[in-house]
């Protein structure tokens, strides 16, 4: 990782002169040093003191964290490939998904929403069958969202809910989801 630093002088008209620039430049790296400091745990601030420039607190900051971060995103992944419905409600199951997804993205390794909806569909048990076959079917891409509605809805008792959700292999359309009761 190249340390970045504004020059001090310049050369200007063949002569060396002071960079008009640096002090700006001094400035603004003082304060995303300052805001990277107050925002790091009091574990890390240690670490970082004494650091003249933002760019030194980075390369500290990915020297000492860059393994931790990638045993860290492993492991999320492992966690989140394992997920599955068996003994959770609807509601726990989908909050175990997307707190990993959640962590994933928090740690700078975001899951697009058709892989979230692939993993939850891995881990559905045998009753989701139909569903997840229906949704694997379609051509485009399933949101999120309407996934999930379409997770509850599904996974609602019959006396429940009044369906208003038309699918075919092609189309999703949801034009009101009422629960009733």
């Amino acid at each position: 990782m190249a340390l970045f630093l504004a020059p001090k002088t310049i050369t200007h008209e063949k002569q060396i002169v002071s960079n008009p620039d640096y002090r700006k430049w001094l400035h603004q790296d003082a304060l995303i040093r300052h805001a990277i400091l107050s925002s790091s745990t009091f574990a890390i601030q240690p670490s970082l003191n004494g650091l003249t420039t933002t760019a030194q607190a980075w390369k500290k900051l990915n020297e000492t964290y860059a393994n931790r971060s990638r045993t860290r995103y492993l492991t999320l992944r492992d966690v989140l490939s394992n997920i599955s419905k068996k003994g959770k409600s609807v509601s726990e199951y989908m909050q175990a998904i997307k707190t990993m997804a959640n962590d994933l993205a928090l740690i700078g390794h975001p899951l697009i929403e058709d892989k979230i909806v692939h993993h939850v569909l891995r881990g559905l048990t045998s009753e989701f069958k139909e569903i997840s076959a229906g949704i694997r079917a379609l051509f485009l891409a399933i949101s999120l969202i309407v996934f999930q509605l379409l997770f509850f809805h599904i996974s609602l008792p019959l006396k429940n809910y009044s369906p208003f959700l038309q699918i075919t292999p092609n189309y999703v359309s949801l034009d009101a989801f009422v629960i009733l009761g």
